[in-house]
């Protein structure tokens, strides 16, 4: 059964539907949000489905968004046990069914799955759903269920080429798809205002996961410690799905022993990396391999130069032409500490670094240029 949270208050040129799998923010979520805020002030009007309360469909509610709660819905496992598997295998075809039923109830146009998760439930009764389904890749490798999905879905949206890569050749040419990079909203006026005189601000905005790479960020800021420079750095970020409980304990023993107590702070989830970005002299995210990078592009918007790790995934395609952000070699504390230092040691270079970002976000990662872009690529569908 879903339960209806908000009434629409204005008429769709279209009748979209979004489906999320996880009820918490993560990227993917913000993404999604962004997307069905911007549709709404195009006047598409979307239905959102979520598994139940949480940080996500407070914001949605906050935004006088349509949405509804369906509790068959959940975070699909690849690790799981048989009676696991059966469990979710239960679940799935329970949450296809709701899905369609109320696909016909609210008669919606396109169903856009936000990520392979939710379009494996959603696809997983083959015609419980009976208008095209859209399935947003947002990973960066898609194992055994690429099968199914190549074979159910109307089209795929895929956050970066890296996304694609492990896909896209096996789609076919009669199938729709489209690269189309995660968006974020524009605000006015929020030029990044670091200062020259306070110990500079190292920003690091991410999730704890293994491959976030938090332990090589330490390591490249006690380097450059060693060199005299005196930097804070600010940690935001948290275990939202409490999938890796213990990298936090891990990482706080790490900067004790590193003699870095007084100058690191972890700030957990933050609704709003704005503050932190405008503030911070640099951003560095050392995750590798990442699917897309969503803070990258919250700091381009903000003028905040980027130090990324460089190689095949999604950071690597945003600051490819070298426009606010340098990118190093992966998993090598060094090379971040050397560009931490250089930009901390002499400001003008993370001004020119910064230079053109802000314009960059506005020509390519702004939510309303993406959003057209998907919505576009409904008509293809």
């Amino acid at each position: 059964m879903f339960a209806q949270m908000t009434a629409p208050t204005t008429k769709a040129r279209r009748n979209i539907m979004l489906v999320s799998d996880v009820a918490e923010l993560g990227g993917a979520e913000r993404s999604l949000l962004d997307i069905a805020e911007t549709m709404k002030l195009v006047g598409v009007e979307p239905r959102i489905v979520v598994p139940r309360s949480g940080g996500l469909s407070r914001e949605l509610e906050r935004s006088g968004l349509q949405t509804y709660f369906c509790p068959h819905l959940s975070r699909l496992r690849r690790r799981r046990s048989l009676p696991v598997w059966f469990e979710q295998a239960k679940r799935s075809v329970a949450a296809a069914t709701a899905v369609g039923r109320l696909v016909s109830k609210v008669g919606a146009d396109v169903v856009h799955a936000n990520t392979v998760s939710a379009a494996l439930q959603v696809l997983s009764v083959p015609g419980a759903v009976q208008v095209p389904v859209v399935t947003h890749v947002r990973d960066l490798k898609v194992g055994a269920e690429r099968y199914w999905l190549t074979r159910h879905s109307s089209g795929f949206v895929f956050a970066s080429n890296a996304c694609a890569a492990g896909l896209r050749s096996r789609i076919g040419r009669e199938l729709p798809f489209a690269v189309i990079p995660s968006g974020v909203r524009s605000v006015p006026s929020e030029a990044n205002l670091q200062s020259g005189t306070a110990t500079p601000i190292i920003a690091a905005i991410a999730h704890f996961a293994p491959w976030k790479r938090h332990d090589v960020l330490i390591e490249a800021v006690r380097l450059v410690h060693r060199q005299g420079i005196r930097v804070s750095l600010e940690i935001a970020g948290g275990d939202p799905f409490g999938n890796h409980p213990h990298i936090a304990q891990q990482l706080q023993r790490q900067v004790v022993a590193a003699g870095l107590a007084p100058w690191v702070r972890f700030l957990g989830d933050i609704p709003d990396v704005s503050g932190l970005l405008r503030r911070a002299r640099c951003l560095v995210h050392t995750a590798y391999p990442e699917p897309f990078g969503r803070v990258i592009v919250e700091a381009l918007r903000h003028g905040c130069p980027i130090v990324a790790a460089a190689g095949e995934h999604g950071p690597a395609e945003i600051l490819a032409d070298g426009v606010g952000g340098k990118l190093v070699p992966p998993d090598t504390p060094s090379a971040f500490a050397a560009e931490i230092a250089a930009l901390v040691t002499y400001p003008e270079q993370a001004q020119r670094l910064a230079s053109g970002a802000q314009r960059k976000f506005e020509q390519r990662y702004r939510c309303e240029h993406v959003t057209e872009s998907i919505l576009a690529f409904y008509e293809r569908v």
